[in-house]
């Protein structure tokens, strides 16, 4: 029910099949039937509300010139009509607190949507922020549900003795000095923090850009004395809108608006869950026949693909990301399984545009490392004499939405066609599937592909495909690739953006399995304080500025890695 995502007011633009984040952000809203969403960081100026849609989204932001902070709450039909019915009643607290409140059935709401300053802020911003929540909770009744959610940038832990009404068993053990802070306000305005209290296999929202390290930053709290109200809070993995941060969601349920006076048990009044009286239709049952010999014509067919389909993780590495130019070293690595046989192809990331194996990039960086990976595979899958499925995993969300025409190419504009332009042509002849695997999560081929990108940004390339010596080019040039003329892909290979979310949501229960507290393999937990020790001098290496020594750290530490994973896997087998 809570987002951190940056969204530029009167900017929405459409370009080709691409969607405005106002407009992905409304259909994710309508395909999970959230009915309220927070969003932080909207980075909009004043304060208002706009319509978009169904949707109405209510804001505030900064009063000068500086882009930064704001959060907004968006309502669904529903609430945005139980929100006017009860006086559109808003508070524009600052540029990181609003709250606004709305009578539903017999409960009174009062949402407050944050976004906390980071750990590194200064104290008087800090004390200011949660001075502003707190006097914003106490203005609500004893009988108003009050439920506070947003980007706390603060890491509560887990239940203790110390905090045993505050939190539940579940979650990442981590807490800093910020989620101090809020456990002492949750005190002081008896909340309870709800995503803590319910147990799943991912309790994690962010992800550290560079030491690639998960933690939980954004909570859910409600007012202790309506916790029951609250029938689970979990993170969504499959949720896309082109944001860093998982997508936190709570099932709510209102107290029942029954009449006055009436008993439905004793009166016997029950509304079928089933109207089985359908089933005595002949054309109804003439539908439902159909339906079902059509539904079981497809899993036939695709049980028929099972056994041919090509598996093939992609990844990149760049380790120097900052700055980046065309001579910052990068390079991706691709990890193909065929039945039995294996292909693995690597090489680093081309940024002249008279080189022959040139696809578009015009800067080594993390994203062009992913993005030349896809289209390599594609180049690789073009070249082959057949048509097999095959199912692409890379690690990069943004990469597959690149190619997929999610996004649209903005600074890798180039790199982006030329990868969407790859993907179709592919699509005419064979049909592809698509599932994210999280990087470093112990899969096997998306380390495999990992140290197969590390090859290429030392600069090797690989003997495979099209970089065989004196093999022929597919293409002469990016110009032939974006020019080329192909036929329309097939309805069933023509994917949309819902069909896309929805293969997200199907490949999420695969995802992760190898993880424990922070969602770490077993051989770093047992390891825990070496990796640590190790990682402490790979980082005091990158920031003295001596490139030498970082690489040398990176390096001692990757084959210390390695040989922990191995004695670690062979023991268990």
């Amino acid at each position: 029910m809570l987002w951190k995502l940056r969204l530029k007011r009167g900017q929405v633009e459409v370009q080709g099949e691409g969607l405005g984040k106002e407009q992905l952000l409304c259909d994710e809203l309508d395909r999970k039937g959230i009915a309220l969403c927070a969003i932080s960081e909207v980075r909009w100026k004043g304060q208002g509300q706009i319509q978009h849609g169904d949707y109405t989204f209510v804001y505030s932001g900064r009063d000068d010139d500086k882009s930064t902070e704001g959060v907004a709450i968006v309502m669904n039909p529903v609430i945005a009509k139980a929100w006017a019915d009860s006086g559109k009643e808003v508070t524009f607290v600052s540029s990181r607190v609003i709250s606004l409140r709305f009578r539903l059935g017999k409960d009174t709401f009062k949402i407050i949507s944050v976004y906390a300053p980071t750990y590194n802020a200064e104290d008087a911003i800090k004390d200011s922020f949660y001075e502003s929540v707190s006097e914003e909770i106490s203005k609500a009744t004893a009988s108003e549900t009050v439920i506070c959610l947003g980007d706390w940038n603060a890491r509560v832990g887990t239940r203790d003795e110390e905090w045993q009404q505050a939190l539940g068993p579940y979650g990442n053990p981590e807490r800093n000095d910020n989620g101090i802070r809020l456990l002492e306000m949750r005190t002081s305005k008896n909340l309870k923090v709800m995503n803590t209290c319910f147990k799943h296999k991912h309790y994690d929202t962010w992800c550290h850009n560079r030491y690639k390290t998960w933690h939980t930053l954004d909570h859910i709290l409600i007012s202790s004395r309506h916790k029951k109200k609250v029938l689970d809070a979990k993170v969504v993995l499959d949720a896309n809108c082109d944001t860093d941060h998982m997508l936190l969601v709570a099932n709510i349920r209102p107290s029942n608006k029954s009449k006055a006076g009436t008993n439905r048990r004793t009166q016997g009044v029950c509304k079928p869950k089933f109207d089985v009286d359908r089933l005595r239709s002949e054309s109804t049952k003439s539908a439902f026949q159909k339906q079902a010999e059509t539904n079981l014509g497809l899993q036939e067919q695709h049980a028929d693909d099972e056994h041919i389909k090509i598996e093939i993780y992609t990844d990149g590495g760049c380790t120097l990301n900052e700055n980046n130019t065309a001579n910052t070293p990068a390079g991706w690595g691709v990890h193909i399984i065929e039945e039995s046989n294996i292909t693995e192809m690597w090489g680093p990331v081309v940024t002249k545009n008279t080189d022959k194996f040139y696809v578009g990039a015009t800067v080594g960086s993390n994203n062009t490392v992913e993005l030349s990976a896809l289209c390599e595979t594609f180049l690789w899958l073009l070249q082959q004499p057949h048509t097999k499925a095959v199912r692409i995993r890379p690690d990069s969300l943004y990469a597959m939405d690149s190619a997929r025409g999610v996004l649209a190419g903005l600074s890798n504009a180039t790199l982006v066609d030329v990868a969407a332009e790859l993907y179709r042509q592919v699509c005419t002849t064979r049909k592809v599937e698509w599932e994210w695997v999280k990087g470093h999560s112990g899969v096997h081929g998306n380390e495999r592909a990992d140290a197969l990108a590390n090859k290429g940004e030392q600069g090797q390339r690989c003997t495979t495909g099209r970089f065989a010596p004196g093999a022929e080019q597919p293409y002469s040039s990016v110009q032939d690739i974006l020019l080329t003329d192909v036929p329309p892909r097939e309805a069933q290979n023509c994917t949309t953006y819902k069909e896309f979310s929805q293969g997200l949501e199907k490949a999420a229960a695969e995802i992760l399995v190898h993880k424990q507290r922070s969602h770490r393999p077993a051989w770093q937990i047992a390891n825990e304080e070496e990796i640590k020790t190790m990682t402490d001098r790979k980082r005091a290496a990158f920031v003295s500025g001596d490139k030498t020594a970082y690489k040398s750290e990176r390096n001692k530490c990757k084959t210390q890695m390695s040989t922990q994973m191995s004695t670690q896997m062979s023991t268990t087998q």
